[in-house]
């Protein structure tokens, strides 16, 4: 590619781990593993996943298997997070809202906008965040 050849984005598969209209507040309760082809400035409903037997250890490698590079979700524990990450599936965790709010902040690009309150953006993004656990309260 040079200067003169713009970049075409890759269209990407999400997948929203819902429960009815909204995402589910934990990955594990989800009712719904939705999945979104995101492409051209929208988002096209691409089907769904079925949770495997196995439950959330099994769900990174059956994601990957559909063709999904992308996870949107309520809580997930650091464990969770890593595991998708190893999966090689970006992971947006401690999210809320509506699908359709959640869709749009994914086609353009401010999900963290949704980002559950309270949540620390490190632990959000899989760290092991700041909190003041035994140590008083931080000013």
């Amino acid at each position: 590619m040079n200067e003169k050849t713009p970049a075409t984005p890759r269209p990407c598969l999400v997948c929203l781990a819902c429960y009815e209209d909204r995402l589910a507040s934990l990955l594990e309760t989800a009712s719904s593993l939705r999945l979104f082809r995101i492409a051209g400035g929208g988002a096209t409903f691409a089907g769904e996943c079925l949770m495997p037997g196995e439950g959330l250890p099994g769900l990174p490698g059956a994601l990957r298997r559909a063709g999904v590079n992308r996870l949107v979700c309520g809580g997930a524990t650091c464990r969770c997070v890593e595991m998708f990450l190893s999966a090689g599936i970006r992971m947006d965790p401690w999210i809320a809202g509506q699908v359709d709010e959640v869709l749009d902040a994914v086609v353009h690009d401010r999900v963290s906008a949704l980002r559950a309150p309270g949540i620390c953006p490190r632990r959000a993004a899989g760290g092991r965040g700041t909190g003041g656990h035994g140590t008083g309260r931080r000013s």
